[in-house]
Protein backbone atom coordinates (compact mmCIF):
# COMPACT_ATOMS: atom_id res chain seq x y z
CA UNK A 1 0.00 0.00 0.00
CA UNK A 2 1.28 3.42 -1.31
CA UNK A 3 0.69 7.00 0.31
CA UNK A 4 1.79 10.41 0.26
CA UNK A 5 2.93 11.07 3.49
CA UNK A 6 5.10 14.11 4.81
CA UNK A 7 7.55 12.65 7.78
CA UNK A 8 9.42 15.09 10.57
CA UNK A 9 10.63 14.01 13.81
CA UNK A 10 8.70 11.41 15.93
CA UNK A 11 5.36 11.97 13.48
CA UNK A 12 4.83 10.59 9.78
CA UNK A 13 1.16 12.24 8.46
CA UNK A 14 -0.12 9.67 5.82
CA UNK A 15 -2.58 11.03 2.97
CA UNK A 16 -4.06 10.41 -0.47
CA UNK A 17 -3.66 6.66 -1.26
CA UNK A 18 -2.59 4.86 -3.97
CA UNK A 19 -4.38 1.86 -4.65
CA UNK A 20 -1.99 -0.91 -4.23
CA UNK A 21 -2.45 -3.51 -1.40
CA UNK A 22 -2.69 -7.65 -0.77
CA UNK A 23 -5.21 -9.69 -0.67
CA UNK A 24 -7.03 -11.68 2.87
CA UNK A 25 -5.59 -10.04 5.25
CA UNK A 26 -7.63 -9.44 8.45
CA UNK A 27 -6.56 -7.01 11.07
CA UNK A 28 -7.73 -4.36 13.44
CA UNK A 29 -11.60 -5.13 12.47
CA UNK A 30 -10.02 -4.61 8.81
CA UNK A 31 -11.31 -7.73 5.98
CA UNK A 32 -10.11 -8.21 2.85
CA UNK A 33 -7.89 -5.82 1.43
CA UNK A 34 -7.11 -5.50 -2.08
CA UNK A 35 -8.58 -2.46 -3.32
CA UNK A 36 -8.33 0.95 -1.10
CA UNK A 37 -7.27 1.68 2.11
CA UNK A 38 -9.58 4.82 2.00
CA UNK A 39 -9.58 7.41 -0.46
CA UNK A 40 -7.71 10.52 -2.21
CA UNK A 41 -10.47 12.66 0.61
CA UNK A 42 -9.33 11.10 3.42
CA UNK A 43 -9.66 10.12 6.49
CA UNK A 44 -6.17 11.19 7.02
CA UNK A 45 -3.81 9.88 9.47
CA UNK A 46 -0.42 10.24 11.69
CA UNK A 47 1.73 8.12 13.29
CA UNK A 48 4.03 7.96 15.86
CA UNK A 49 7.51 6.99 15.09
CA UNK A 50 10.44 5.83 16.93
CA UNK A 51 13.83 3.97 16.07
CA UNK A 52 16.10 1.45 17.97
CA UNK A 53 18.81 0.17 16.70
CA UNK A 54 17.39 -1.48 13.37
CA UNK A 55 13.81 -1.37 14.34
CA UNK A 56 11.66 1.31 13.48
CA UNK A 57 8.03 1.63 15.88
CA UNK A 58 4.99 2.60 14.06
CA UNK A 59 2.28 3.34 16.16
CA UNK A 60 -1.47 4.76 15.20
CA UNK A 61 -1.66 8.42 16.48
CA UNK A 62 -4.62 9.49 14.85
CA UNK A 63 -6.00 6.82 12.13
CA UNK A 64 -9.82 6.05 10.83
CA UNK A 65 -8.84 4.05 7.98
CA UNK A 66 -8.93 0.44 9.67
CA UNK A 67 -6.79 -1.15 6.47
CA UNK A 68 -4.26 1.25 6.26
CA UNK A 69 -3.68 1.21 10.39
CA UNK A 70 -3.11 -3.12 9.98
CA UNK A 71 -0.71 -2.80 7.49
CA UNK A 72 1.64 -0.10 8.82
CA UNK A 73 1.65 -0.39 12.47
CA UNK A 74 4.21 -2.57 14.16
CA UNK A 75 7.66 -2.99 14.29
CA UNK A 76 9.58 -3.24 11.26
CA UNK A 77 13.20 -4.18 11.28
CA UNK A 78 15.69 -3.39 9.09
CA UNK A 79 17.14 -6.29 6.82
CA UNK A 80 20.73 -5.89 6.01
Amino acid sequence: MVNQYAARPGVIDVFAPITMAPNGVSRFGAHGFGCCDCNEAGPFGSNDWTVSGDELTLKAKTEHCPNRRAIREGIWSRVH
